[in-house]
């Protein structure tokens, strides 16, 4: 009988395959216990102030929601008012109901809710409000002033010039026509009389030296809440009334609470805001008097130029801001 390793050496492939065997069972049971119990790192204790330490690290930049923070408001919503969809689907109308109001951008001292919404890099810089001076303060009931307007040139506060500028084409107008409006007069409506298009309409005023924002109108009706605004002069001032009607009409529609039948003075209250409009006839604004009323072709007037004209002096009282638009007829006399 031959020994083992003399039967190796005279047999390679006995040989080999012995080897292959052995090893597998070397390696085998080495990789199965290192794949069912893995190498973990030892646990390190760090002081308690270290734990704090790094509490305050990953907790600085951004917290979370938690008992102790409080929950994270949700953004305000600066959808445009033209993309804005109701509950049920539908564009928001007069038809439908109110429209739920914007986030309210007035200065605190002029706020009446209790949500505050501060400016942010992503909302973009909030414009300047505009400075109007009541008509019904205590100390100054008799005075009249003006309001100036305040708008953003670029990055940096100045002021701007809003009557230097020119009309661009408009691609979102018009935002009413002559069947959504019903301020406007026959005399006035061209598209009721066949007028073939409405590009006339299309236009909108770019001021030189800064953007002029679209107006909107839920926006507007928030800022004069509890109001009431006066327009007094010629028929520019009168266009400006019924312009401004029209505009208001995809929010609301005013009700009409005049004290007269005179279409020379008219009062319309928008009851959701509480906002009045006094539209006032006083071509002259001081007192004047036609010497021959029954001649409707007469252009004589007579003027009292050191008296007001109290039709629309006496009203000054009731009103918050009050819009002049008068001169043409100064050289009818």
């Amino acid at each position: 009988e031959l020994p083992l390793f003399a039967i190796l050496q005279r047999t390679p492939i006995v040989a080999l395959t012995l080897a292959f065997v052995l090893i597998l069972l070397t390696i085998v049971p080495a990789l199965y216990s290192l794949l069912a119990n893995p190498i973990l790192p030892l646990p390190i204790s760090l002081p308690d102030t270290d734990h704090k330490r790094l509490s305050q690290l990953n907790s600085s930049p951004h917290q979370t929601p938690s008992p102790e923070n409080g929950p994270i408001p949700a953004p305000p919503n600066h959808t445009p008012l033209r993309h804005r969809k109701s509950s049920s689907g539908q564009s928001p109308s007069p038809k439908n109901g109110p429209i739920p109001a914007p986030p309210d951008h007035t200065p605190s001292r002029h706020r009446n809710s209790s949500s505050d919404q501060s400016p942010s890099p992503v909302n973009g810089p909030i414009p300047a409000p505009v400075n109007h001076t009541s008509l019904r303060d205590h100390n100054s009931s008799s005075s009249v002033t003006t309001s100036t307007s305040r708008t953003r040139i670029r990055d940096d506060e100045q002021r701007c010039d809003l009557f230097n500028g020119e009309w661009v084409p408009n691609e979102e107008a018009p935002y009413y026509t002559n069947t959504t409006c019903w301020a406007i007069q026959d005399h006035q409506n061209c598209m009721k009389y066949g007028r073939p298009n409405t590009e006339f309409l299309r236009w909108r005023w770019k001021p030189d030296a800064c953007d002029l924002p679209i107006f909107d109108p839920q926006e507007f009706l928030e800022m004069v809440r509890d109001k009431a605004m006066g327009f007094v002069g010629d028929s520019i001032s009168r266009n400006q009334v019924q312009s401004l009607l029209c505009l208001l009409s995809r929010v609301e529609y005013p009700e009409d609470i005049s004290s007269s039948p005179d279409t020379d003075f008219k009062v319309w209250n928008y009851t959701s805001y509480n906002f009045t409009i006094h539209a006032m006839w006083s071509p002259f604004l001081v007192k004047s008097t036609k010497p021959d009323p029954t001649d409707p072709e007469s252009n004589l007037f007579s003027l009292y130029l050191d008296e007001y004209d109290t039709k629309w002096t006496s009203q000054i009282n009731q009103l918050d801001n009050l819009v002049i638009s008068s001169g043409h007829w100064f050289y009818r006399p």
